[in-house]
């Protein structure tokens, strides 16, 4: 509810809706083709994780705007804490749309190649 905080939270809140829906695309694919699975698991850990330490920075952002209200020291310590769940939220964060499309792409595009080609 914390406007000044949505530079934070409304990234981390496309980014955990976004992984829901993956994880339910990849899901429908696997239990027609096992190899979807294999073929999406490197992009998806990578995905979740970026979430999950989105998620962290989001804590870590919520606890350093409240000392910083608080007036309680160490101004510099958590004003660089803020500034950098900004950058992860702008910069690194939007990671998770290009592995959103590799997990889209599938297997086929893995499992093409023929073997005798090889």
């Amino acid at each position: 509810s914390d406007e000044a905080m949505a530079v934070y939270v409304g990234p981390l809140k496309e980014a955990a809706e976004s992984l829901q829906t993956i994880t339910a695309e990849v899901f429908a694919k696997m239990s027609k083709d096992p190899m979807e699975a294999g073929a999406a698991s490197s992009d998806y850990l990578r995905f979740f994780a970026l979430v999950a330490m989105a998620f962290m920075w989001a804590k870590m952002a919520v606890v350093a705007k409240e000392k910083l209200n608080q007036n309680q020291g160490q101004s510099g310590f958590y004003q660089a804490k803020l500034d950098t769940a900004r950058f992860f939220m702008q910069r690194m964060l939007p990671d998770h749309l290009a592995l959103a499309a590799k997990i889209r792409a599938g297997a086929e595009p893995i499992m093409a190649t023929q073997d005798e080609y090889l």
